[in-house]
């Protein structure tokens, strides 16, 4: 019912209004707005009423899944963790809801933000005056389990704040996440960490958060973050198929996940102006580097790419005669091996790298990647080795299966050399070193016509630290250091590592 029908009714004012925040979610946070802000103007925009909307939905059952991805400082948190669940009470008073977000600190502040709008008088008002609609007495606040992560009301209605590291706890109706990830926690690391601390909370949430519902088949799942990984909660579940809804700050025409709703059009064109105004968007943009476009575009993955930019790869740096052509150009040519643990599903491909070498300049000749056990791995290098007999040294990484391909491959040809990676800085450290190569022009690959490999191998150097798996970057790195500042061709030791094959 609206106001201007419960007036036509010739129901109270206040009726009339509580009929009016009962219907919309929007009407409802503009209202309640100067309890949790007060003395703070609200600047309201377009996109709030969207998510409103999307929030509504879910209400209705209309929606079961949700993920909602956009920049801080948008009121996202006010929106999803705070104004929607009072609301939700309002006309459903029963409803059980648990929340998590990753920062314990800020999930219970939109609690206690919650509960204070649900305390106040002007709440307390609606409740009354729509009681006197359905008929049922007003419900209030339970004072058996009143606390800043967990309260309930007298309709057994409750709200409860959950943490990842204590899974004990209370079953609800629906589950809510805010914000699941550190922003500052996936961006420097090991990749091969950073992909297993993203796999731990989507199994989290998966596994245990998204098992404490009563019914399964009713229960709403909202999931709302800004963008820090590829393989972040949002990522995996919107390659699950959930509906999403993904609002960048600028507006990019080839974002991969524009919005229907969306309703610019301009490239460049702001989310919210009034709010975040151009300048206030370049500073952003200064401040955070490449972290930008994840926390604010909702590219997880920096368009344009981290360490190596994607508009180096021009076509001028690809090399336009066959592989097989320019090795016969180069004054030395090697083989670069990063291997895996084990031939699992899980694990990272095993990949091998073919390079040459003619002054300053490095051309990749040959690649090949695939998930590999140990047997099969050394088998990969071999059939390498055959089609590229000129490639003096093999360097293999001396890690994972790496140690126990040197140790039998190390008796049947030349060259074999372990790399040890720890000796020269952690995986983004050897990464940029190799990054300033490619940024000077001097690191070139075939055009893909002559080796349709080499558009995979732009893709991962150009997501890395994002992207799940590495191998590329890390071949890439081992030529980069062993021919650091090299003009005279190196001499590989024969023989097996424990009989003194030379380490790097």
């Amino acid at each position: 019912m609206t106001e201007d029908a419960a007036l036509d009714l010739g129901l109270t004012a206040d009726v009339a209004v509580a009929c009016l925040v009962h219907n919309s979610l929007a009407e409802y946070t503009k209202r309640i707005w100067p309890i949790i802000e007060p003395g703070i103007d609200l600047d309201w925009s377009w996109h709030h009423d969207l998510i409103c909307r999307k929030l509504e939905a879910v209400t209705r059952g209309d929606l079961k899944r949700l993920v909602i991805n956009i920049p801080p400082g948008t009121m996202k948190s006010i929106l999803v963790s705070v104004a929607w669940p009072s609301w939700e009470w309002l006309r459903t008073p029963e409803k059980r809801k648990l929340y998590h977000a990753q920062d314990g600190d800020l999930m219970r502040r939109d609690s206690m933000k919650a509960r204070l709008i649900i305390e106040s008088d002007l709440y307390r008002g609606w409740v009354s005056a729509l009681a006197s609609l359905d008929g049922v007495g007003p419900w209030t606040m339970a004072r058996d389990q009143n606390a800043q992560g967990h309260f309930r009301n007298t309709r057994q209605g409750f709200r409860q704040c959950v943490s990842r590291k204590k899974s004990t706890g209370k079953r609800g109706d629906d589950t809510v996440v805010d914000d699941p990830h550190d922003a500052s926690d996936v961006i420097m690391g090991e990749p091969a960490r950073i992909a297993e601390r993203m796999k731990e909370v989507t199994e989290w949430y998966l596994k245990v958060f998204s098992s404490r519902v009563n019914d399964k088949r009713k229960a709403a799942r909202v999931v709302i973050q800004q963008r820090v990984h590829e393989m972040d909660l949002a990522g995996a579940l919107i390659k699950r198929g959930w509906p999403h809804l993904v609002l960048p700050m600028e507006y990019e025409p080839d974002h991969p996940h524009v919005h229907p709703e969306d309703p610019r059009t301009e490239p460049g064109e702001l989310l919210h102006p009034e709010r975040f105004g151009r300048a206030e968007v370049e500073e952003i943009k200064l401040e955070l580097g490449d972290d930008y476009d994840g926390q604010y575009q909702q590219r997880p993955n920096p368009k344009g790419g981290r360490l190596f930019k994607a508009d180096h790869d021009t076509e001028d740096r690809r090399y336009k005669v066959t592989p097989e052509v320019q090795a016969q150009l180069c004054d030395e040519i090697a083989i670069f091996m990063d291997c895996s643990f084990k031939g699992l599903d899980t694990s990272d491909p095993v990949a091998i790298h073919v390079w040459g070498r003619k002054g300053p300049h490095r051309y990749l000749l040959d690649r090949e990647a695939d998930k590999r056990g140990m047997k099969a791995t050394q088998q990969m290098l071999r059939n390498v080795a055959a089609r590229w007999p000129k490639a003096t040294l093999k360097l293999i990484e001396d890690k994972a299966n790496g140690p126990g391909v040197i140790d039998v491959l190390g008796d049947e040809m030349t060259g074999v050399v372990g790399f040890s990676p720890d000796k020269h800085g952690s995986k983004w450290e050897r990464a940029k070193i190799a990054s300033i190569l490619w940024e000077a022009g001097q690191i070139h690959l075939p055009t893909s016509e002559n080796a349709p490999w080499a558009s995979t191998v732009i893709s991962e150097w150009v997501g890395f630290p994002g992207r799940p798996h590495d191998e590329d970057v890390d071949c890439l790195s081992m030529m980069v250091i062993r021919w650091r500042n090299t003009n005279t061709n190196p001499r590989p030791t024969v023989g097996k590592r424990r009989m003194g094959t030379e380490q790097w």
